[in-house]
């Protein structure tokens, strides 16, 4: 009874008891060793324990065939028990019971006067090695003679060998053709980027995956990344204003990442006034040659006359350029009206990639418009009247038609009816009465005869 007080006291270790209420659960500390009990040293047998399928996790004395028949009860495996005799021997199950158990072996049986017990080796995970919370449960079955008294598994946990440290990455780009890579550089729509990733694989795993990916774009860019042959490096084509950060993560063998991210920021100049065509409503992994064909025009007034186009022939105030597939028109103006219109050259069915318009003045964004409608080849979009004073757009404004006057039909006047010209004199009579016929009118004329 002492030298169980004093290993508690010494060693440490927690106790708990299984379902059954002849089972206990002791569990000492990393690197602790359980007292050894004085007893008879049972002599083991080992099972094919992978033909068994996969068992609950825990610790249990199986010493009926009807236990072990229970014993796998839900967990979709019904083994038949091995070849032995359950009232000569019992079986012994240890399983891990969390990601932090890497392995479990049952290294000795003892019996006592009074008990068994059992001493488990458990492997954890070494410094700096991942946690495995998947895969199958490691497992141990043994046949050991068969005993009604209770039984103590004793967990004695151990650290396997440290896998050192962890892969590191460091990421820096530069504009083609420069020097002074950095974590982050400055850089205008139509330069390409470099990128170089340098990387420490300290551990005792070996790198077995390289992965470049954008981790942040601008809204609208179609810019792809590519990468050079050991995959070590990437290039890409700055083709929007806006933050582009470059992500570079290497992996080892144990599943464990070393990871750096590169950041690449281009903004418009503060001077003259930026109109840029993007596209929106695309998947990264579109291919932008499969958007429909499209022109950008604005046009000028006195005194800044003409169309700026990337086509033909451009004014004095315009610089137009193609950058990939998107367009970008700098006028050099500071006042007056210029109507930005697309032109399609092909057809933009519905959920097709649409064009954005992207407008800048001072160096800050101030418009952002894009073309949701289907569209017919030949179609233009009218995108409004921009104001160079501000950089803000108005909608263009359909001016109505002169209506032409009702023509007006003047009567010619005609002189006034003058009386006929008289004499001034009375009418001249016979001086006679009228001569009448002398006979009476016809009766029934209406006419009163007395």
């Amino acid at each position: 009874m002492w030298k169980s007080a004093l290993a508690l006291f010494v060693f440490g270790f927690s106790l708990s008891c299984a379902a059954d209420p002849s089972l206990y659960v002791h569990r000492m500390k990393l690197g602790r060793k359980a007292p050894r009990e004085e007893g008879d040293v049972l002599k083991v047998q080992r099972p094919d324990t992978e033909r068994f399928g996969t068992a609950q996790p825990g610790f249990f004395a199986l010493k009926t065939r009807e236990e072990w028949t229970k014993f796998w009860e839900g967990t979709g495996s019904n083994p038949e028990p091995p070849q032995l005799d359950f009232e000569r021997k019992m079986i012994l199950v240890a399983v891990t019971e969390s990601a932090q158990s890497q392995a479990l072996h049952i290294d000795e049986v003892v019996e006592t006067g009074t008990s068994v017990h059992v001493y488990v080796t458990e492997t954890r995970p070494g410094e700096g090695c991942p946690m495995r919370t998947g895969g199958v449960p490691k497992q141990d079955f043994i046949a050991v003679d068969h005993s009604t008294k209770p039984v103590h598994f004793h967990i004695e946990p151990v650290q396997a060998t440290t896998c050192g440290d962890a892969p590191t990455a460091v990421v820096q780009c530069k504009v083609e053709g420069a020097g002074g890579a950095a974590p982050e550089v400055m850089a205008m729509p139509g330069q390409t980027i470099e990128c170089e990733a340098q990387q420490q694989v300290r551990g005792v795993f070996a790198a077995v995956d390289r992965r470049w990916n954008f981790s942040e774009f601008p809204h609208g860019s179609t810019s792809k990344l590519t990468f050079d042959p050991n995959g070590m490096r990437v290039k890409f084509t700055v083709d929007t204003y806006g933050r582009y950060a470059v992500h570079f993560e290497v992996v080892d063998d144990a599943g464990r990442k070393g990871e750096s991210s590169a950041a690449v920021v281009s903004t418009p100049s503060k001077e003259g006034l930026y109109v840029r065509l993007g596209w929106g409503g695309f998947e990264s992994g579109d291919d932008p040659e499969t958007f429909p064909r499209v022109n950008l025009e604005a046009a000028g007034s006195a005194p800044t006359a003409g169309v700026c186009t990337v086509e033909g022939a451009r004014p004095g105030w315009c610089d137009a350029k193609r950058q990939g597939h998107n367009i970008q028109l700098k006028l050099n103006a500071t006042d007056g009206s210029f109507p930005l219109t697309v032109k399609y050259t092909d057809d933009r069915f519905s959920g097709a990639p649409m064009v954005c318009i992207k407008v800048f003045a001072s160096g800050a964004q101030t418009a952002d418009l894009c073309d949701k409608d289907p569209r017919k080849a030949g179609e233009v979009w009218k995108v409004g009247a921009l104001l160079a004073k501000n950089g803000l757009i108005q909608p263009i404004t359909d001016e109505p038609k002169p209506v032409d006057p009702v023509p007006t039909t003047t009567a010619t006047a005609k002189p006034p009816v003058k009386p006929p010209v008289g004499t001034g004199k009375p009418p001249v009579g016979t001086g006679k009465p009228p001569v009448g016929t002398g006979k009476k009118p016809p009766k029934g004329t209406g006419i009163f005869n007395p």
